[in-house]
């Protein structure tokens, strides 16, 4: 008997698969507001076409909108049909209660008040889901009171103050309220973990008083170092202040340069645009002993054998003698203090087992009170020697009888100690691989050129015989017994 089978679990919100057996029950997860659709995956042992049904609160589709109010358990029969057989699935879909934060009603906005003029207004909140509402307040200007969901604040007439160009101005009917401060005022209802936040922006005016700048020191500073000058200020009155430098600096932080040791002088001046403060400091700038300086020194690539030469050449700002000295010079290498001249030929011993080898080098100089190094790095690759042929029979020269046999030695080395191998050609087509010595027969007169050459896999290097093959036979001397002798050659014309 064939039975229908839910083996995959729902699907919601971001869709994402739960596998489970076909004997548990799907517990899902939302928050109201959020949107389910449920998206069962069954199969037919029969390939017949399969139908689901949903019951409430899930439509025909399987989906269902939340809102808010829907928190609670809900108990879902999933169904898959093939019209004669059915199995059905049962989903706990847990909605879980989201609350919403309070707002302000009426909405708070912001407020423009003369000084003397009394600011009063209500904060009232509401929320939406009945929870209990508590306010707070920060940003309380001097004297102002939050008491019961009400603010009261009357402002001073210290809380603002006009200086004098406005004074004149208003006195002449030229200028209305332009010099103002802003207070801001930040309310805050919370209920649970929800919160409306909102700020009122209040706004009066201020008689000018000058900006105020506290003493500073004389300052002792040496060439090479920076001099920065933080000057304290403010304004009694909270306006905006603008430093300006003058003399020495035009900026608070100078570099003192060499050359500039003497005493100079300095005059800071703060203004909040109408009224100013000023002090003027001394400055006294010390000399400074400068290090030496190397010119850059490019590194270097040579090949074994290959000589290295270049002069390090340095300078003291001040004029100081200098004195020079190198560090891990390589062995046979050699530094002329006087003509500061760096020399080097890297023997063929100096790069072993590999392609090539770095050596560090450091050059220094010093006024015999400060010091200066520069690094530099010699590369040297290695360089192959080819092999050299020391000896060799017969003459180069040769002279042979035809069907006579011949052998062909040479003696060679390799200064690199690398193995070496011996290519034998007796024409352009006729060569042969073997060892030192190589034995041939001719069977026709001639002149015959033979070449061996000589390689250790990078270089190599050959040898030629003039060999003539007398168009006749060596007499063989008549003997008692011939001892009979077998040799190994090979026997070309």
């Amino acid at each position: 008997m064939k039975k229908l089978i839910i083996f995959a679990a729902m699907l919601f919100l971001l869709q994402a698969f739960i596998q489970v057996s076909a004997a548990e029950t799907i517990t899902l997860r939302v928050r109201e507001g959020d949107f389910v659709n449920l998206l069962p995956i069954a199969e037919d042992p029969d390939g017949d076409e399969l139908t689901f049904y949903f019951t409430e609160p899930l439509d025909e589709k399987g989906q269902w909108q939340t809102d808010y109010g829907d928190a609670g358990i809900y108990w879902i029969n999933v169904t898959v049909s093939d019209t004669q057989l059915n199995d059905t699935k049962l989903v706990e879909l847990i909605v879980e209660k989201v609350y919403r934060p309070p707002y302000f009603d009426p909405p708070l906005h912001d407020i423009v008040a003369d000084e003397s003029e009394e600011i009063a207004f209500d904060v009232i909140a509401v929320d939406p889901d009945g929870e209990e509402i508590s306010y707070y307040v920060s940003g309380l200007p001097p004297g102002a009171r939050f008491v019961n969901n009400r603010f009261i604040w009357t402002p001073d007439h210290d809380t603002v103050n006009k200086n004098w160009l406005e004074r004149i101005l208003q006195r002449y009917s030229l200028l209305r309220h332009t010099s103002s401060r802003t207070f801001h005022v930040t309310f805050t209802a919370r209920s649970r973990d929800q919160k409306a936040e909102d700020t009122v922006k209040i706004t009066v005016f201020d008689k000018n008083r000058p900006p105020v700048l506290e003493p500073m020191e004389n300052i002792t500073i040496s060439e090479g170092q920076w001099l920065e000058l933080d000057p304290v200020a403010y304004d009694p009155d909270g306006d905006l202040i603008k430093v300006f430098y003058s003399g020495f600096t035009r900026k608070s932080r100078r570099y003192i340069d060499y050359g500039e040791a003497g005493t100079h002088y300095v005059n800071i001046e703060v203004t909040d645009g109408a009224l100013s403060a000023s002090q003027t400091i001394v400055v006294t700038v010390e000399p400074t002993n400068r290090p030496p300086v190397i010119a850059p020194i490019r590194d270097i690539s040579v090949r074994e054998g290959e000589k290295v030469e270049f002069r390090v050449r340095a300078h003291d700002p001040d004029g100081d003698e200098l004195s020079y000295w190198v560090e891990n010079a390589p062995i046979g290498a050699s530094f002329d203090e006087e003509s500061q001249v760096f020399t080097w030929v890297p023997g063929y011993e100096t790069v072993v087992g590999k392609a090539s080898k770095d050596f560090e080098i450091t050059f220094g100089a010093t006024d015999s009170k400060l010091n200066t190094t520069q690094a530099m790095r010699i590369r040297v690759f290695d360089k192959n020697r080819p092999p050299v042929i020391t000896g060799y029979s017969p003459s180069e020269f040769a002279t042979v009888y035809k069907n006579e046999i011949i052998t062909f030695e040479v003696e060679a080395y390799d200064a690199d100690g690398d193995d070496l191998s011996y290519r034998w050609c007796f024409g352009l087509f006729e060569c042969y691989d073997g060892e030192n010595r190589h034995s041939r027969i001719f069977t026709i007169p001639g002149r015959k050129n033979v070449r061996v050459t000589v390689s250790d896999g990078q270089d190599s290097q050959s040898f030629w015989w003039s060999v003539t093959v007398l168009d006749q036979e060596r007499p063989v001397p008549a003997l008692p017994t011939q001892l009979e002798r077998y040799l190994q050659y090979t026997v070309y014309g």
